[in-house]
Order: C-alpha cells, then structure tokens, then sequence
C-alpha cells in the first residue's frame, strides 16, 4: 500500500508541474502578443472620412476625429455666444440671424421669437450687452446618441442707452447639445442660468 501512495504522489506531482509549466508558458505567450497589438499601430479604431473636396477617402484615427468634433463645436458655440449673448445694437435680431446656419430650425425659431419680444420691450434701460469673458469647457461626446454636449460661462455687463454700465459681472452658464443633421453640426438645444 505503501507503494501504492508513492506512485499516486509522483503522478499527480508530475501534473502538477506540468500544468504549473503549461501555464507559465500560456501566460508569458499571452503578455508578448498583448504588448504587440498595443505597440502596433492600428488601424481598427480608425473612421473613414469621404471628403467632397478631396479627390481620396481618407482614414483618421479616433482620437483625431475627436480632436476635430471638439474644435467644430467650441467654435460653433463661441459663434453662436457671439451673435445671441452679445447685444451690440439696438436692433439684436440683426446680430442673431448670423446665427441661422448653426443652430437645428426648432431651436432657431424659438429663439428668434425670444430676441423679438425681448429687443421690443422696455428693459429698465438696459439696452446693449457686452462679453467681458468667455469660457468654454466640459466638452464630451456621447457615444450613443452620437451628440456632443458642451458647456460655456460668460461673465457680462448691461449697458444703458449711452453705453454706460447698468448691471456690471453677471454670469450666465450656458449647456449646449450640438447634434449631427446629415454632415452638419448644429447646436439643437440650450439651457441657461443666469447667476
């Protein structure tokens, strides 16, 4: 019987040495492949862009299309800012119009009627509105609607009918949705308060 557990013991640490050797092995194969595709450039998290200018498709990574989504909605949300927040004549809708191409029709029509009624009626004499700073920030893109949210402060000043300030430093925070409509990013909603 003796004999008997002595073989049983060898079996089973033969097996065990094997499977600790198999696995060692499978482990130390596995990181080398692992640490290949990280340090191969890869071309699976790329997007083809079809451009109507360029003559060739051409692929970019995630990252630079990002890059390139991140840029595109500061820049419409500053140019939005700039022709809704900024009151430069007494005529607003004038300044506001410049803002039709970058904002989804709804949003647009809304707002319209907004600097109507607000530019018709009588403001305590407060007439025209100045941007003393502007920040845009907390960019994020959803990766399931595919829309992009944006946040932006401007700290501002109410000026009277002779350009002399009424309400000096209020704050306004602004979050903006900016969804794509066929190829365009358009800002399709707002939510403001004003501090």
């Amino acid at each position: 019987m003796n004999t008997d557990k002595k073989r049983n013991l060898r079996i089973y640490l033969v097996f065990l040495i094997s499977f600790l050797t198999f696995s060692i092995y499978g482990f130390i194969n596995f990181n080398k492949k692992t640490k290949e595709k990280i340090n191969k450039p890869s071309t699976e998290n790329a997007i083809e862009i079809t451009s109507e200018k360029a003559t060739n498709n051409e692929t970019k990574s995630i990252d630079e299309v990002g890059s390139e989504y991140k840029n595109t909605s500061i820049d419409l949300v500053k140019e939005f800012l700039k022709s809704y927040h900024l009151i430069q004549s007494t005529n607003p809708i004038d300044d506001f119009k410049k803002s039709k191409d970058i904002l989804a029709e709804p949003l647009y029509l809304e707002l319209e009627n907004e600097v109507v009624g607000n530019s018709s009626v009588k403001s305590k004499g407060l007439v025209y509105r100045t941007i003393e700073d502007m920040k845009v920030y907390d960019y994020s893109f959803d990766d399931y609607s595919k829309e992009i949210h944006v946040r932006a402060d401007i700290h501002s000043n109410w000026l009277n009918s002779d350009k002399k300030i009424s309400s000096k430093n209020e704050l306004t925070k602004y979050d903006f949705l900016i969804t794509n409509f066929n190829g365009d990013w358009k800002i399709s909603q707002i939510t403001t308060k004003i501090y």
